[in-house]
């Protein structure tokens, strides 16, 4: 085998290799995103009742992801992947103020509750 077909080979094998390792490694880890998961409840501020079908948003993104309140105003944002800690949780629902808190993804990401004040 001369030396130019061994090289081609070599390439072959390594590029074959590196494809190979590329979908073993945690996708995740290649692209700096992580997932994700926050939960909480939204209520009205002078009722305490819950409020269902709140919209929750990462950092007021327009076209999602999106997750809602049920019945007893519960939520919880699954898989959400980022790439920055920081990020800020809007809650939007009719007839109510919008709230906003800030969250880092590092911490506790378990009861951020939001109380909503009626417009």
């Amino acid at each position: 085998m001369n030396a130019e077909i061994k090289n081609k080979v070599v390439i072959l094998l390594f590029l074959v290799l590196l494809v190979l390792l590329l979908n073993a490694c945690d996708k995740g880890a290649i692209t700096g995103h992580k997932t994700y998961s926050f939960s909480g409840f939204v209520t009205d501020s002078i009722t305490g009742l819950p409020i269902d079908s709140a919209r929750i948003s990462v950092d007021d993104s327009i076209t999602g992801p999106f997750w809602f309140t049920d019945s007893s105003g519960y939520y919880i944002g699954v898989g959400f992947q980022g790439s920055q800690i920081l990020k800020t949780l809007y809650v939007q629902r009719t007839s109510y103020d919008t709230q906003s808190r800030n969250i880092d993804l590092d911490r506790n990401l378990t009861n951020i509750n939001f109380k909503m004040i009626p417009d």
